[in-house]
């Protein structure tokens, strides 16, 4: 019969928690996302980033229900004269073909960053294609 001894020190403890807490974290928490659809978001974001008016912008996930799979996204926001928006960006796509975005939810501003220039940018440099742009 094996026996666990109760650890004593509280910060080892902690330690320990934290260390299970992680682990557990990072087996459940990480999607299968295909890489080069992550290249993909980063170098949109890499060039977002350096656009005036774009703040916030980071890279994540999001469960897309059509293709019951996570998907890659950028979120960035902006001001107009009236408001602050935020936007996601879903990508998807492959290698072979390239990659497409979806930007929905975005109202008719014209404080957006993301200028036909950026979007040319993120063709050219990221492979990357508008599928849509609903307002």
């Amino acid at each position: 019969m094996v026996r666990c001894r109760f650890v004593q020190d509280k910060e080892l403890r902690l330690r320990l928690a934290l260390l299970s807490v992680i682990g557990i974290s990072s087996c459940v928490g990480t999607p299968n996302i295909a890489s080069g659809e992550t290249q993909a978001a980063e170098c949109m974001a890499g060039i977002l980033k350096a656009v005036p008016g774009a703040q916030n912008v980071t890279t994540g996930f999001t469960y897309e229900t059509r293709e019951s799979r996570y998907v890659p996204t950028v979120k960035y926001s902006f001001a107009d004269s009236s408001t602050r928006h935020a936007v996601e960006i879903a990508i998807g796509g492959n290698e072979a073909v390239g990659y497409g975005y979806f930007q929905r939810d975005i109202p008719p501003s014209d404080g957006n960053p993301v200028t036909a220039d950026v979007q040319n940018k993120w063709f050219a440099q990221c492979r990357a294609d508008a599928l849509a742009v609903t307002m």
